[in-house]
């Protein structure tokens, strides 16, 4: 019994996650019909192929923090889902990779067990320096495409949108790698697991995109595609090197961060910097607070037994 309701708390998690990204892995073509059914078979394969190519390099984590007391994981992706649900009624975008991933450190500490401190070096190198390593990466992505895509003419415009395109795979091909690898590996592995996993990001895709996720595609409609083709670029190249190393990353907060980027890069910029700074605390804040929400639970669960 117990077994079948981690399995489906996992999938609801899977569909979820899935919904909230989903309007930052297909903003871009929501407005147009046409590129929409073009675009969504693109992100949807992206996805899968990610997880299923990829995303066993995230069983670094669940290796590393290992919680094997499936009531305990249950908690954790419980909270996750209270944090997804107040998101989209509060329209806060708090990370929700690095919130599980937070939760799971979180009773980790909390059951007293050591820490590889290697890895953990690497995970907290990670989560302080890609808030910086997105501003400065997509600055120069953004002024390579500039000068790539200076023809005004029609090659110009299809080159534009045949990278769109592209870059677009590649981002939902890290999200299924990186995102949902970790959900994946934190349960029973197994090919109607696979094929249920992939069910819910199909379902998750079509039929769960949340308030912040639609709060977060209107601002990417209103940009450059030169600085979306940058932001995009620079989210996946830093979330497939954290991919390789077993290391969860927030892809929504990563991409939103990097889409500042090529503002640096103008001589008369307005840089919304209210904005950036709240993107900066809620990325520190995500892995803190799925760490105290578990944890808050993981008591209130001893306290009842």
């Amino acid at each position: 019994m117990t077994s079948l309701i981690i399995t489906l708390v996992l999938l609801a998690t899977v569909a979820f996650i899935t919904g909230n990204n989903s309007a930052i892995l297909s903003g871009p073509y929501r407005s147009v019909v046409i590129l929409r059914k073009i675009a969504s078979p693109v992100i949807l394969l992206g996805t899968i192929l990610g997880l299923l190519i990829e995303g066993n390099k995230l069983r670094k984590f669940t290796e590393t923090f290992p919680i094997h007391d499936q009531n305990l994981l249950t908690i954790i992706l419980v909270s996750l889902i209270i944090l997804i649900l107040l998101g989209n009624k509060y329209k806060i975008p708090i990370s929700l990779t690095m919130t599980l991933a937070g939760g799971v450190v979180g009773i980790f500490i909390s059951l007293g067990r050591p820490l590889e401190t290697g890895y953990l070096s690497l995970l907290l190198i990670a989560w302080i320096t890609y808030p910086l390593l997105g501003l400065v990466i997509s600055s120069l992505i953004y002024l390579l495409v500039k000068h790539l895509l200076r023809e005004s003419n029609w090659r110009g415009y299809i080159s534009e949108k045949v990278l769109l395109m592209s870059t677009t795979g590649a981002l939902a091909y890290v999200f299924g790698a990186n995102t949902l690898g970790l959900i994946y590996y934190l349960g029973e592995e197994g090919l109607i697991q696979t094929i249920l996993f992939v069910v819910m990001v199909v379902s998750g895709f079509f039929l769960l995109s949340g308030g912040v996720s639609y709060e977060i595609g209107l601002k990417i409609y209103n940009i450059s595609i030169s600085a979306l083709l940058a932001a995009q670029f620079a989210t996946v190249i830093l979330i497939e090197i954290a991919t390789q190393f077993g290391i969860p990353v927030s892809l929504t907060q990563l991409m939103m961060i990097s889409l500042i980027g090529p503002a640096l890069t103008k001589r008369f910029r307005i840089i919304n910097i209210p904005y950036l700074k709240k993107m900066l605390f809620l990325w520190a804040a995500s892995p803190v607070i799925g760490a105290a929400i578990a944890v808050f639970l993981y008591l209130a669960y001893l306290a009842v037994i």
